[in-house]
């Protein structure tokens, strides 16, 4: 039965893997297109769509009709390093002796959808519901690829399952409440050599599993509705990842009774966050928008993998993320009961500091620049919402690697090095539609 769950809802969000990172870390925002446009402010107050039930669900009783909706954000990004130096023991001798492929793009183009359900029961309770991808990544470079030793496919999926429910405590005061069921799946390949003339071969590791986790918000409106202040919470999400390793290449000759398919195992804790937004109605036409959002990223200390059937010793890449803000300011402006346009800014604080920046996440500080338009059918029961950014990652981020290339013997350790920059930019176009029914 799980097995089958695993591969039903993989089957519904399949494209879920966000490009590289475009939030903080491998955070998603991208739970809603509408909210694309103003560069994700106002995410926790403003209560326009069902999205509502994922980012506050005190905003479901903003909401006077049930709504379903589905949302679907393209995201491309490139990526180009420029190579300085590498090196690795177990290759030829001579110094700078790393050699490959020095200008492979890691960005993957995809897609990341999120599908959203609220329902007004009555004027005091109402509930949501809502499938999103908080968390995701894929990175990958070639086997020929002069980062091969450090990463070639880097993948991480979720999928959260999120019913909640909502409450208007007073006519100015509404609280909700959430619960996820998240399902991660994780896949990190990379390039080893024993010796030199055994050659590379491949690793591919492969674990998942589903964590539990909560949600909480507020929702408070002011002065005759014009001003709404929101706090939103989401906790953080423990896994006992378990999967499986293979090794594929000429170069797993070198150590043919080690280098087989092996159970693995490992611990993730994927971070808390907490939000909060402003929506002020300026006039009947223009609305200003601020979201300020806290990430506990300093829980990600390393990524360890360990092999419990073999003599190979585990897997410890540190990782020491620190935490982040993101800052965001947006506006509205109504142009007839039918259209809306949309702007908005972000800088978004990277958890990634030089000295710990790898190959599978080579993340930095970025600033988005937004814009979008709504649009409304005559009746008011389908809205349109279309939204579109481009980031701006910090240019020439360095990256300073070693990664361990084997230890299948338990005896000898061997590291490659790189050295080089990254400079970075991202485009992302959004899609949405909502039914009020």
């Amino acid at each position: 039965m799980r097995v089958r769950l695993n591969q039903c809802l993989l089957g519904i969000l399949s494209l879920s893997v966000s490009t590289v990172l475009w939030a903080s870390g491998f955070q998603n925002n991208e739970a809603a297109s509408s909210y694309l446009g103003t560069a994700f402010s106002g995410t926790a107050a403003s209560a326009y769509d069902a999205s509502t039930a994922f980012y506050n669900p005190a905003g479901i009783m903003q909401l006077n009709k049930h709504q379903a909706m589905a949302s679907g954000t393209y995201i491309h990004g490139d990526f180009d390093y420029t190579h300085t130096s590498g090196t690795i023991p177990t290759g030829p001798a001579g110094a700078n002796n790393l050699t490959g492929k020095q200008h492979d793009d890691p960005a993957v183009p995809s897609v990341l959808p999120a599908i959203h359900y609220t329902n007004p029961l009555t004027d005091r309770w109402g509930v949501g519901f809502s499938i999103t991808s908080p968390f995701g990544l894929a990175t990958e470079y070639d086997m020929d690829a002069i980062q091969r030793y450090h990463a070639t496919r880097s993948e991480l999926i979720t999928i959260d399952l999120n019913p909640s429910l909502a409450y208007q405590a007073t006519p100015w005061l509404s609280a909700g409440v959430g619960v996820s069921a998240q399902y991660l799946r994780a896949k990190l390949n990379n390039a080893s050599r024993l010796a030199d003339a055994a050659g590379d071969f491949e690793s591919k590791i492969t674990a998942d599993d589903w964590g539990p986790g909560w949600n909480v918000g507020l929702l408070a409106r002011f002065n005759q509705e014009r001003t709404k202040v929101g706090l939103a919470y989401r906790s953080k999400i423990n896994y006992d990842l378990k999967g499986k390793a293979k090794f594929e290449g000429a170069g797993v000759a070198a150590a043919p009774t080690v280098l087989v398919p092996q159970h693995v195992n490992g611990r993730v804790t994927l971070p808390e966050t907490i939000t909060a937004s402003l929506s002020q109605s300026l006039n009947p036409q223009w609305d200003l928008l601020v979201d300020v959002a806290y990430t506990n990223w300093s829980r990600f200390k390393k990524l360890r993998i360990n092999f419990p059937e073999t003599a190979l010793p585990d897997t410890i890449t540190p990782q020491n993320y620190e935490d982040t803000w993101r800052y965001s300011v947006g506006t509205n402006y109504r142009l007839t009961d039918n259209w809306a346009v949309r702007a908005g800014y972000m800088y978004d604080n990277s958890p990634v500091r030089n000295r710990h920046r790898t190959s599978r996440l080579p993340d930095s500080d970025r600033q988005w620049l937004a814009v979008g338009f709504q649009y409304r059918t005559n009746s008011q029961k389908v809205v349109f919402d279309v939204g579109y950014a481009h980031v701006f990652f910090e240019n020439n981020i360095p990256v300073n690697e070693t990664a361990p290339l084997n230890a299948a013997t338990g005896a000898v350790t061997s590291f490659a090095a790189i050295n080089g920059k990254y400079d970075g930019k991202a485009d992302l176009l959004g899609v949405q539609v909502a039914w009020n029914i």
